[in-house]
C-alpha cells in the first residue's frame, strides 16, 4: 500500500507513529463525510410511500457534501493504488496554496501537487494556458502553479531553483467526471490536466527521474516543514464516520435501484398497453 503521511493532532502535539513509520489520520474525504452526516442528521424519517418509490433519502443540504465525499473517496483509493514507491501527504487546512489542493505525491516519477476540481457533467477545455469550464475562464492553472511553487520551496529548503539538485513540483489538476476534456493549441508547460479516474495512470506512466535516496530526503523535508500533515480526529472518530457514511451510501444506492425498477416497470406497462391496443384494435377497412 502507498505510504500516507499525516498528522495526528493530539494535545501533546506529537503524531502517533506506527511500527512502519507511517503516521495515521483520517482519510482525505473525512471532512466531507462529517459535514454530510451532520446535515443528514436533521433529515425527517421517510414515509413508507417515499421509501417504496425510491425517493432520495439525502437532504438538500447534504447532497453536495455527499458527492464531494464520494469523489474524494474514489481519488484516495486511486492514489493509494500507486504502490509503495510513492508517498502521499495531505495539506493542512491553514496552508496558503489555494482551494482544492489536497495531496502532495512524492515518487520516482516526480513530485506532484494535486488539485481536485469537481466539474462533473461540464465540458472542460484546456486552451494554451487557460482552463475553461464550458466557455467560462477559470484561474485553475494559475492557482495550481502557485501551489506548486510554494510546495517546491517546502521540499527544497535552502536550494537554489537553478541548481541541478533542485526538484521541481509538477502541478496536476484532476477534473472529476467531466462531460468531456479537450486540449486546444499548445499544452501548458510543466503542468498536467487529467480526469480524476486517470490519476494513478498519469503519475506512474511518466519516466523515473528521482532516485530512492532523494525520495527519502524529499519526504523528510516535507514532513519536517509541517505544511503537509492533515489535522485529524482520533482514530475511533474516523472509523465511526466511515461506517456511518457507508450505511448512508447503501441507503442512497438502494433508493436508486428502487427508482430504476419503477421506471423499468413503467416502460413494461406502457409497452403492454400499446401491444394490447394494437391486438384488439379493429383492422382498417
Amino acid at each position: 500500500m502507498t505510504n500516507v503521511l499525516t498528522r495526528d493532532a493530539r494535545e501533546q502535539g506529537e503524531p502517533e507513529v506506527g511500527a512502519s513509520g507511517t503516521l495515521h489520520v483520517r482519510g482525505a474525504a473525512d471532512s466531507f463525510m462529517f459535514e454530510c452526516l451532520r446535515m443528514q442528521a436533521d433529515a425527517r424519517r421517510q414515509s413508507r410511500i417515499a421509501w417504496l418509490f425510491g425517493a432520495n433519502p439525502l437532504t438538500r443540504g447534504a447532497r453536495q457534501w455527499y458527492r464531494e465525499a464520494l469523489h474524494e473517496s474514489r481519488n484516495a483509493r486511486r492514489l493509494r493504488a500507486l504502490g509503495t514507491d510513492f508517498t502521499l501527504l495531505h495539506a493542512t487546512p491553514d496552508t496558503d496554496y489555494g482551494s482544492g489542493v489536497d495531496t502532495l505525491v512524492i515518487g520516482p516519477t516526480g513530485v506532484f501537487i494535486i488539485t481536485t476540481k469537481n466539474h462533473s457533467g461540464f465540458r472542460v477545455t484546456v486552451h494554451n494556458d487557460v482552463l475553461l469550464v464550458n466557455t467560462r475562464r477559470t484561474h485553475h492553472i494559475r492557482d495550481a502553479r502557485y501551489a506548486a511553487s510554494c510546495a517546491a520551496k517546502l521540499i527544497n529548503p535552502h536550494t537554489d531553483p537553478k541548481a541541478s539538485e533542485f526538484v521541481p513540483v509538477i502541478p496536476l489538476i484532476a477534473i472529476v467526471d467531466p462531460r468531456s476534456l479537450a486540449f486546444v493549441g499548445t499544452r501548458p508547460h510543466n503542468l498536467l490536466v487529467t480526469r480524476s479516474s486517470q490519476l494513478a495512470r498519469t503519475i506512474t506512466r511518466r519516466k523515473r527521474v528521482i532516485e530512492e535516496g532523494a525520495l527519502t530526503r524529499l519526504v523528510a523535508a516535507a514532513e519536517r516543514n509541517g505544511d503537509w500533515y492533515a489535522d485529524s480526529r482520533v482514530v475511533d472518530d474516523t472509523f465511526r464516520h466511515e461506517a456511518a457514511f457507508a450505511r448512508l451510501v447503501e441507503r442512497v444506492d438502494a433508493a436508486a435501484r428502487r427508482r430504476a425498477l419503477w421506471v423499468f416497470a413503467g416502460v413494461l406497462a406502457l409497452l403492454a398497453v400499446v401491444t394490447l391496443a394494437i391486438v384488439v384494435s379493429p383492422p382498417a377497412m
